[in-house]
């Protein structure tokens, strides 16, 4: 097919065809007249009904959302589809129970779901997914299948080692944490824990700002004894609640594998100054916690 039927099958101008060749996005090649030959197959997915699937883990990477889109849209015009429904979503993946995406798989009329990593789509069980979809004549096509390098999982094993109190017996294969703000974790079990992780934040947040702002108003430098004993007080907080949650989802499920998805600390209630503490104490206290889980039973 030629370049310019094949644009206007797509309804798109014939200098956008252009340059989705140029860039090497269309499956076509240049005969020595310089015409421009769209191969078959590239033309196959314009006759099915095809949707694209995005989603961020929390409402503060909203504006991902519209550059996930925009990048899955470019991919299914250079493939030819026609896309007849475009989905978003704010969730953790390892929440099954997405009400767009559960409205997205009972739509039988999608032949062809379009994601950019498969952790968009899911965070375990994207086989499953696929082998079910498949044999109702669907499917779910992932625009790069390599690692994703803003991967926001991370992963520590529980084996069967001896500990102060015996032997560690696995009784749970695997629990998935998702950490927030207003809850500071949410099991995939459904349990939500450290309810006041929010008030003790906005506590912190009372006596840590206003200091450092009143510093600035008298042409002083932030930082003072006064003011590093609150950060030291809040980093003390954050690293001793992570911890006692995390014992506390060892005690009640013994896991073999503890899976966390490192959401974005920072939130729209909390001042600028509190959210780069946050990024800074909290991502480093899961780390160092789960390393340290890792080296006493992994």
């Amino acid at each position: 097919m030629k370049l310019s039927t094949y644009a206007k099958q797509l309804g798109i101008s014939y200098q956008t065809a252009w340059r989705l060749f140029k860039d090497g996005k269309l499956n076509a090649y240049k005969l020595p007249t310089g015409t421009v030959i769209v191969r078959e197959e590239e033309t196959r997915g314009a006759e099915q009904a095809v949707a694209v699937y995005c989603r961020v883990s929390s409402s503060e990477n909203k504006g991902n959302l519209e550059s996930q889109k925009r990048r899955l849209l470019d991919y299914c015009a250079a493939k030819g589809y026609k896309v007849n429904r475009v989905v978003t979503e704010v969730g953790s993946g390892i929440n099954d129970t997405r009400k767009q995406l559960l409205s997205l798989l009972q739509d039988r009329r999608v032949r062809i779901i379009v994601v950019e990593h498969k952790d968009r789509f899911t965070r375990f069980g994207f086989a499953g997914y696929k082998t079910l979809l498949n044999t109702d004549g669907r499917d779910i096509e992932v625009v790069n299948e390599a690692d994703n390098g803003k991967d926001e999982i991370s992963i520590s094993f529980i084996k069967e080692v001896p500990d102060q109190r015996g032997i560690y017996v696995a009784e749970t294969d695997k629990i998935c944490v998702d950490i927030g703000l207003v809850t500071a974790m949410a099991t995939d079990k459904g349990d939500l824990l450290g309810r006041d992780f929010m008030d003790r934040l906005l506590y912190y947040d009372n006596r840590i700002t206003p200091l450092a702002a009143n510093r600035q108003r008298q042409g002083l430098g932030v930082r003072s004894p006064r003011y590093d004993r609150r950060v030291a007080e809040l980093r003390d907080y954050l690293k001793n609640e992570i911890n006692r949650l995390f014992n506390r989802i060892k005690e009640i499920y013994h896991p073999a594998e503890i899976v966390v998805e490192k959401l974005d600390f920072r939130n729209q209630n909390l001042s600028k100054r509190m959210n780069r503490l946050l990024s800074r104490f909290g991502k480093s206290c899961i780390v160092a916690k789960l390393k340290a889980m890792e080296e006493e039973f992994g």
